[in-house]
Protein backbone atom coordinates (compact mmCIF):
# COMPACT_ATOMS: atom_id res chain seq x y z
CA UNK A 1 0.00 0.00 0.00
CA UNK A 2 2.72 2.32 0.95
CA UNK A 3 4.33 2.02 -2.61
CA UNK A 4 0.72 2.63 -4.24
CA UNK A 5 0.99 6.10 -2.15
CA UNK A 6 4.64 7.15 -3.29
CA UNK A 7 3.52 6.83 -7.00
CA UNK A 8 0.31 8.81 -6.65
CA UNK A 9 2.09 11.63 -4.19
CA UNK A 10 5.04 11.65 -7.43
CA UNK A 11 2.40 11.82 -9.88
CA UNK A 12 0.85 15.17 -8.14
CA UNK A 13 4.20 16.63 -7.74
CA UNK A 14 5.00 16.26 -11.30
CA UNK A 15 1.44 17.38 -12.34
CA UNK A 16 2.38 20.87 -10.26
CA UNK A 17 5.43 21.09 -12.13
CA UNK A 18 3.77 21.20 -15.30
CA UNK A 19 1.14 24.34 -14.44
CA UNK A 20 4.41 27.04 -14.34
CA UNK A 21 4.07 30.48 -16.17
CA UNK A 22 4.59 29.98 -20.08
CA UNK A 23 4.49 33.53 -20.48
CA UNK A 24 7.73 33.92 -21.86
CA UNK A 25 7.66 31.12 -23.94
CA UNK A 26 4.91 32.65 -25.98
CA UNK A 27 6.22 36.23 -26.06
CA UNK A 28 8.99 34.50 -27.65
CA UNK A 29 7.22 32.42 -30.27
CA UNK A 30 5.28 35.61 -30.94
CA UNK A 31 8.48 37.69 -31.20
CA UNK A 32 10.29 34.90 -34.25
CA UNK A 33 6.53 34.79 -36.17
CA UNK A 34 6.50 38.46 -36.88
CA UNK A 35 10.31 38.69 -37.38
CA UNK A 36 10.35 36.11 -39.89
CA UNK A 37 9.00 36.31 -43.82
CA UNK A 38 7.99 33.80 -46.20
CA UNK A 39 10.41 33.36 -48.98
CA UNK A 40 8.97 30.14 -50.54
CA UNK A 41 7.70 30.58 -53.86
CA UNK A 42 4.05 29.78 -54.76
CA UNK A 43 3.31 25.74 -55.79
CA UNK A 44 3.54 26.49 -59.34
CA UNK A 45 0.45 25.49 -61.82
CA UNK A 46 0.82 22.02 -62.83
CA UNK A 47 -0.45 21.70 -66.49
CA UNK A 48 -3.33 19.14 -67.33
CA UNK A 49 -1.61 15.48 -68.83
CA UNK A 50 -2.92 15.33 -72.41
CA UNK A 51 -3.68 11.30 -73.35
CA UNK A 52 -2.84 9.85 -76.23
CA UNK A 53 -3.20 6.08 -77.97
CA UNK A 54 -0.11 4.84 -78.77
CA UNK A 55 -0.21 2.68 -81.79
CA UNK A 56 2.92 0.91 -83.53
CA UNK A 57 0.93 -1.01 -85.92
CA UNK A 58 3.11 0.54 -88.50
CA UNK A 59 6.13 0.53 -86.82
CA UNK A 60 9.03 -2.35 -86.43
CA UNK A 61 8.92 -4.51 -83.43
CA UNK A 62 11.13 -3.86 -80.83
CA UNK A 63 11.48 -7.52 -80.50
CA UNK A 64 13.12 -8.45 -83.89
CA UNK A 65 16.35 -7.65 -85.36
CA UNK A 66 16.20 -4.61 -88.24
CA UNK A 67 17.02 -5.46 -91.39
CA UNK A 68 20.65 -4.48 -92.29
CA UNK A 69 20.78 -1.47 -94.74
CA UNK A 70 22.37 -1.70 -97.71
CA UNK A 71 26.19 -1.17 -98.18
CA UNK A 72 25.87 1.66 -100.98
CA UNK A 73 23.47 4.27 -101.76
CA UNK A 74 22.07 3.99 -105.00
CA UNK A 75 24.35 7.25 -105.62
CA UNK A 76 27.58 5.09 -104.81
CA UNK A 77 26.35 2.47 -107.93
CA UNK A 78 26.04 5.10 -110.08
CA UNK A 79 29.64 6.54 -109.81
CA UNK A 80 32.01 5.74 -112.17
CA UNK A 81 34.94 4.96 -109.93
CA UNK A 82 37.40 2.26 -108.12
CA UNK A 83 34.67 0.52 -105.55
CA UNK A 84 35.11 -2.53 -102.93
CA UNK A 85 33.21 -5.78 -104.02
CA UNK A 86 30.28 -5.95 -101.40
CA UNK A 87 29.14 -8.71 -102.85
CA UNK A 88 32.90 -11.18 -102.40
CA UNK A 89 32.82 -13.54 -99.11
CA UNK A 90 35.25 -11.92 -96.60
CA UNK A 91 38.56 -13.58 -95.90
CA UNK A 92 38.80 -14.13 -91.49
CA UNK A 93 42.09 -11.90 -91.46
CA UNK A 94 39.31 -8.68 -92.36
CA UNK A 95 38.09 -8.45 -88.81
CA UNK A 96 41.90 -7.46 -88.02
CA UNK A 97 43.39 -4.30 -88.45
CA UNK A 98 47.20 -4.88 -90.03
CA UNK A 99 48.90 -3.56 -86.82
CA UNK A 100 47.49 -6.70 -85.07
CA UNK A 101 48.31 -9.11 -87.67
CA UNK A 102 52.24 -10.58 -87.50
CA UNK A 103 53.74 -13.22 -90.27
CA UNK A 104 55.41 -15.84 -88.23
CA UNK A 105 56.94 -17.24 -91.81
CA UNK A 106 56.81 -18.47 -95.07
CA UNK A 107 56.84 -21.80 -96.62
CA UNK A 108 56.51 -23.42 -100.31
CA UNK A 109 58.33 -23.12 -103.45
CA UNK A 110 59.86 -19.64 -104.63
CA UNK A 111 57.24 -19.02 -106.95
CA UNK A 112 54.50 -20.06 -104.99
CA UNK A 113 54.54 -19.08 -100.88
CA UNK A 114 52.68 -18.90 -98.52
CA UNK A 115 52.69 -17.27 -95.28
CA UNK A 116 51.42 -17.60 -91.68
CA UNK A 117 49.83 -15.33 -90.18
CA UNK A 118 49.00 -14.52 -86.41
CA UNK A 119 46.74 -12.62 -84.61
CA UNK A 120 46.12 -10.94 -81.79
CA UNK A 121 44.32 -13.59 -80.12
CA UNK A 122 46.96 -16.26 -80.98
CA UNK A 123 44.84 -17.98 -83.87
CA UNK A 124 47.45 -19.00 -86.78
CA UNK A 125 46.34 -18.50 -90.28
CA UNK A 126 47.44 -19.80 -93.50
CA UNK A 127 47.25 -17.16 -96.44
CA UNK A 128 48.87 -17.01 -100.00
CA UNK A 129 48.59 -14.62 -103.07
CA UNK A 130 44.89 -13.07 -103.72
CA UNK A 131 43.98 -13.89 -100.02
CA UNK A 132 42.48 -10.55 -98.17
CA UNK A 133 43.64 -8.97 -94.78
CA UNK A 134 43.59 -5.62 -92.36
CA UNK A 135 40.23 -3.78 -92.32
CA UNK A 136 40.55 -1.53 -95.87
CA UNK A 137 39.82 -4.71 -98.05
CA UNK A 138 43.54 -5.69 -98.54
CA UNK A 139 44.11 -7.99 -101.17
CA UNK A 140 47.68 -9.64 -100.56
CA UNK A 141 49.58 -9.51 -103.99
CA UNK A 142 53.33 -10.46 -103.16
CA UNK A 143 54.29 -12.78 -100.75
CA UNK A 144 58.15 -13.30 -100.46
CA UNK A 145 60.80 -14.69 -97.41
CA UNK A 146 60.77 -10.60 -96.15
CA UNK A 147 57.54 -9.29 -96.14
CA UNK A 148 53.88 -9.72 -97.35
CA UNK A 149 53.08 -6.50 -99.66
CA UNK A 150 49.22 -5.67 -100.01
CA UNK A 151 46.72 -3.61 -102.30
CA UNK A 152 44.34 -1.51 -99.85
CA UNK A 153 41.16 0.07 -100.82
CA UNK A 154 40.59 3.33 -98.80
CA UNK A 155 38.02 5.63 -99.20
CA UNK A 156 38.50 9.18 -100.41
CA UNK A 157 35.68 11.03 -99.12
CA UNK A 158 33.87 11.79 -102.38
CA UNK A 159 32.17 8.21 -102.70
CA UNK A 160 35.04 6.69 -104.41
CA UNK A 161 37.96 4.68 -103.35
CA UNK A 162 41.78 5.10 -104.08
CA UNK A 163 44.49 1.87 -103.92
CA UNK A 164 47.45 2.45 -101.26
CA UNK A 165 50.14 -0.35 -101.20
CA UNK A 166 50.76 -1.78 -97.70
CA UNK A 167 53.57 -3.91 -96.54
CA UNK A 168 53.81 -6.60 -93.42
CA UNK A 169 57.28 -7.48 -92.58
CA UNK A 170 58.26 -10.87 -91.33
CA UNK A 171 58.06 -10.96 -87.61
CA UNK A 172 60.88 -11.56 -85.52
CA UNK A 173 60.87 -13.21 -82.40
CA UNK A 174 64.17 -12.81 -81.04
CA UNK A 175 63.84 -8.54 -81.48
CA UNK A 176 59.78 -8.63 -81.27
CA UNK A 177 59.79 -6.04 -84.85
CA UNK A 178 59.39 -7.07 -87.85
CA UNK A 179 62.67 -7.58 -90.65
Amino acid sequence: MISRYCYCLMFIIALSGCNKDTSDLQIFVEQTREQTTSDIDPIPKVEEFEHFEYKASGLRSPFIEPKPELLQSDEQTKLDCLQPNYSRRRDPLEKYALDNIRIRGTMGRINDLTALASTADGTLYQVKQGNYMGLFHGRIVEINNQFILLEEMVPDGTGCWELRKAEIPLWDADTGAGN
